[in-house]
């Protein structure tokens, strides 16, 4: 088959599909380089709404976007969207795009030959990997091949053959989209019945009372859609300011989309303002606040929005690659479980229901647990899972993948691709002798002498001069201690653990990490740790299991909402030495926060807090701030490596001058200049103390 016929064929397929087919399809255009731009400017004459997403895309007459912005068009609607995956595959970006084609629409992925995939992905990433990390097989785009090739609603294309199919669905098949508009509403969109109610139901109480309520679903639900309609119907009936809320501005555009649609005066005072997460004080309190993308905006800042105004109403997708996902479900909404009223929309909106392309891509990026029920009989065994059978056992990898999107905050479809692809990470299985998975363990390598074999690379990653991809461990550990040597350790970082909801609390978690730490010795590695954002319920659950915090964050991280705790294993080689160096920077810390970060000092387990101020001695500690301190005077380290400790060495001292240059360096809005010429003032200071 000649190009010039199989293009032929392209065109006609494009043309036909648009007009027969009510279902999305997923293409793989493969090997077609020297024809992209014929080929892209056919697929735009017949999906003129289109979307290119690459990071090398010259062509002016197609909207385009970087894979790092996809997010801004989440609520957007396209009817194809085109991806160039030939520099690598994003994982979270494949999910997030697919949610972008509309009804009858097409995602495009532009590739080199499918058969190709797995050695070419192997060395074209579109994601980061661990430093020295040189896996030579990609077995993530192994699995989305064999997934791809095998869907009735995939076609392929390439210079000299193809597949195209169109996709009709069934003659009985239920195609359209909504089924009935809301009482109140005017709307010219069609709603669905599931839309409707959750229109009518906030519309009439959210004055009420202090309430927060929440519209949650997976993507092409019509959430916006549902905010938008909202504030169009009490926009007007009553003297209450009606704020939009998004992550950017860029991110509130369709919703005002959707809002023009239904009203057209403009001049309206009250009329519905964009207002950024961070105005949130510049809110009324009896205002009605809408929150769209609610899982982009870091739960801190939510926080602060439903303490400012008494009606708060946010809509979102828990899926991981929309930031923080499941860390909402899990640590921020049971802080507020008073006041949450939760509508889910379940009904397809974007497209028809049964989506041939969301079934699809939900089986590759967001695969469903299901429960397991053990018998007396059983007997669990912990085993390291190879990726050739995660990826060849369709059951073992929804059950080991669905596990973890549904029970860890921070899971995303990267994750997946991570875990699969990444030569450092390993997947680890509880399981009963007929294979069901009550439990998993990812763990990843990190550290040793084989890949931090330079001393200078070490060294400057001990006084924060350099950082590598990954190695979360060994990095925080040796420059929260300046001790380069830390990265001579083999470690096995804890990455994700998780047990089936219907079998926590049950001590299945307990028994998994003893097993597991049964393998140290035999996996060749010095010890295991674990870093995770702290509650006083997980500190005691790893404290219980032999592990004792090393090092603390000092900032709030935006999934979870807390304070990053790195955590050691208590059969780490030099573990001792390593806890005590660890404890009195901790030590040190607690001052700093206290004066400088109250808000994030409360977030400091107690437990720790006690541990740290009774079995350790202020001159110790004193004694460990003057090392690092000389690293600081001989410039060895920045002010903001050390700034806990020479806090503390101010206040042992009682030195008034250290103090209050110390307090000048956090003076807000200070220029760039002002900043350094405190530093070496603090650094004067320091070495007339010394001397």
């Amino acid at each position: 088959m000649t190009p010039e016929t199989s293009f032929a064929a392209l065109d006609s397929w494009l043309n036909q599909r648009q007009q027969k087919s009510d279902y999305r399809q997923l293409l793989l255009l493969t090997d077609a380089d020297t024809l992209e731009g014929a080929i892209v400017s056919t697929i735009q004459k017949y999906y003129s709404n289109s979307l290119f997403v690459g990071n090398n895309w010259d062509q002016t007459e197609i909207s385009k976007l970087a894979f790092k912005d996809i997010n801004l068009k989440l609520g957007k609607a396209y009817s194809a969207v085109i991806m160039d995956c030939r520099h690598g595959f994003v994982a979270n970006a494949l999910y997030a795009g697919a949610g972008l084609v509309v009804k009858s629409g097409i995602l495009i992925l532009l590739t080199p030959k499918i058969s190709l995939w797995p050695q070419y992905f192997a060395t074209h990433h579109g994601i980061k990997f661990s430093y020295k990390d040189h896996h030579k097989h990609s077995y993530f785009a192994y699995l989305l091949s064999e997934y791809f090739t095998e869907s009735p609603c995939s076609a392929w294309w390439s210079p000299s053959e193809h597949h195209l199919p169109i996709l009709a669905p069934p003659k009985d098949a239920n195609t359209s989209i909504g089924d009935i508009v809301p009482t109140q509403s005017t709307a010219p969109i069609t709603l669905t019945k599931e839309q409707g109610v959750i229109i009518d139901s906030i519309a009439n109480s959210w004055q009420s009372d202090k309430s927060i309520n929440v519209i949650h679903a997976e993507r092409g639900r019509g959430k916006t859609t549902v905010l938008a309609h909202l504030a169009g119907l009490i926009w007007g009936k009553n003297h209450s300011h009606i704020y939009i809320c998004a992550p950017s501005k860029a991110q509130s555009v369709h919703f005002f989309d959707y809002l023009a649609q239904q009203k057209s005066n403009t001049d309206d005072f009250l009329r519905p303002v964009f207002i950024s997460p961070d105005q949130y004080d510049s809110i009324e309190r009896d205002s009605l606040v809408l929150v769209d993308e609610m899982a982009s905006i870091a739960p801190s800042l939510l926080s602060k929005l439903c303490a400012q105004s008494n009606h708060v109403v946010l809509a979102g997708t828990l899926d991981g690659y929309e930031g923080s996902g499941q860390g909402l479900v899990f640590r921020w909404f049971p802080q507020y479980a008073q006041l949450l009223n939760i509508h889910q929309l379940t009904k397809a909106f974007r497209w028809v229901e049964n989506d041939p392309l969301e079934v699809l891509i939900s089986k590759v990026f967001s695969p469903v647990f299901s429960s397991v029920i053990l018998n007396n009989s059983d007997t669990l065994t912990l085993r390291q899972v190879s990726k050739n059978e995660l990826v060849n056992e369709p059951t073992l990898f929804q059950q080991c993948f669905g596990l973890l999107m549904a029970a860890h905050y921070q899971s995303s479809a990267n994750d997946i691709q991570r875990m699969l692809d990444g030569a450092d990470h390993c997947i680890w299985t509880y399981t009963t002798q007929s294979k069901k998975v009550i439990g998993i363990i990812c763990t990843i390598y990190e550290g040793g002498p084989k890949v931090f074999d330079d001393e200078v690379l070490s060294e400057d990653i001990s006084k924060g001069k350099r950082r590598v991809q990954g190695h979360m461990s060994t990095q925080a550990l040796s420059q929260g201690l300046l001790k380069a040597d830390v990265s001579n350790l083999t470690l096995c970082r804890i990455h994700r653990i998780a047990i089936a909801p219907e079998h926590q609390r049950k001590g299945f978690g307990k028994r998994l990490l003893k097993a597991l730490h049964q393998h140290q010795a035999t996996l060749q590695i010095d010890g295991f740790t674990t870093s995770f954002g702290m509650t006083q319920a997980l500190d005691r659950f790893w404290h219980s299991n032999g592990y004792e915090v090393a090092r603390i964050g000092q900032r709030q991280d935006t999934s979870s909402a807390a304070i990053t705790g790195h955590y050691i294993h208590k059969d780490l080689k030099d573990y001792k030495n390593i806890k005590r160096l660890g404890q009195m920077s901790i030590y040190a810390d607690v001052y700093y926060l206290n004066q400088f970060h109250p808000a994030l000092s409360t977030l400091i387990c107690e437990r720790i807090k006690n541990a740290i101020m009774t079995q350790l001695n202020a001159k110790d500690v004193y004694a460990f701030c003057c090392s690092k301190a000389l690293a600081f005077i001989n410039n060895q380290i920045s002010f903001a490596m050390v700034r806990s400790n020479l806090y503390f060495i101010a206040q042992y001292d009682d030195s008034t001058t250290l103090t209050e240059l110390i307090l000048k360096q956090h003076t807000p809005h200070m220029s760039k200049e002002e900043k350094l010429a405190c530093t070496e003032a603090i650094r004067f200071a320091l070495e007339q103390q010394f001397s």
